[in-house]
């Protein structure tokens, strides 16, 4: 007996700010690095047959170079949910939603299922720092990696793009 993945439509919402702690409550405790959200993320929440599967977040990308960029900030699939591609699916929504309104978008990942599936994608276009590891990151103020409390995760070899989309 051969098994197909079932097609699977995500309806994306963008959350109204005074909603944002409630949407990130559900969500929070399944983000492999930290339950921290930034307050001045902007949110999604993707719902599937009614019920919320996914979550992102996005924040602006501060470069002296750049203008209009943003960055993904969290995303995360209900355990329940995962592996079927719901978060390529909500990533790349919201990659088309920054993309009209002309912005770029970027993301960093650990994830490796994430990272192989955009280092393969014709609509992900790999960073200069894609699976590099990052000597630069030294420590900062409170002896802190970029944030990161922990050395072995500042220096993990991540994944890093920026969402082109379809190429016509």
């Amino acid at each position: 007996m051969k098994y197909t993945r079932p097609k699977i439509e995500l309806d994306i919402f963008e959350i109204p700010k005074e909603y944002k702690r409630f949407f990130w409550e559900l969500f929070k405790k399944h983000h492999y690095l930290s339950e921290k959200l930034n307050v001045a993320a902007k949110c999604y929440v993707g719902y599937w047959e009614n019920n919320p599967v996914a979550f992102e977040s996005v924040l602006t990308l501060p470069s002296g170079t750049m203008k209009n960029a943003w960055r993904e900030h969290r995303l995360v699939v209900l355990c329940d949910y995962q592996g079927l591609g719901l978060g390529n699916t909500m990533s790349e929504a919201i990659g088309e939603i920054l993309k009209r309104e002309g912005k770029r978008f970027f993301s960093k990942t650990a994830n490796i299922k994430l990272g192989e599936y955009r280092n393969n994608s014709s609509k992900w276009k790999p960073t200069s720092k894609n699976q590099k590891n990052r000597p630069d990151y030294k420590p900062r103020k409170n002896n802190k990696y970029w944030g990161v409390a922990k050395i072995e995760l500042a220096h993990r070899i991540c994944y890093s793009h920026e969402y082109i989309g379809v190429q016509e």
